[in-house]
């Protein structure tokens, strides 16, 4: 079953947001080994949603895509997707 564009949009915005610093470090917390770990992983994630969407999207056009469509669709808070 195919995605819509709105529903990938949406987990690309959250990827981006994960990989903020405050948010990759758990505002400091965690050691440089576990960080890298996670930014490894959401690259990868990231990679595959931009193919799965078949468009390349910049932080600043998913952040433009949440506000024009994101909050008026999902709401102000929405649980963040698990990444492995």
């Amino acid at each position: 079953m195919e995605r819509t564009r709105n529903e990938i949009m949406l987990d690309i915005w959250e990827t981006y947001s994960r990989l903020s610093p405050e948010n990759l470090s758990c505002d400091g917390e965690l050691p440089r080994s576990a960080i890298n770990k996670r930014r490894k992983s959401l690259e990868t994630c990231l990679r595959t949603l931009k193919i799965e969407l078949k468009e390349d999207v910049s932080e600043y056009d998913s952040l433009q895509w949440w506000l024009a469509e994101g909050m008026k669709q999902y709401g102000f808070f929405r649980p963040i997707m698990e990444v492995i």
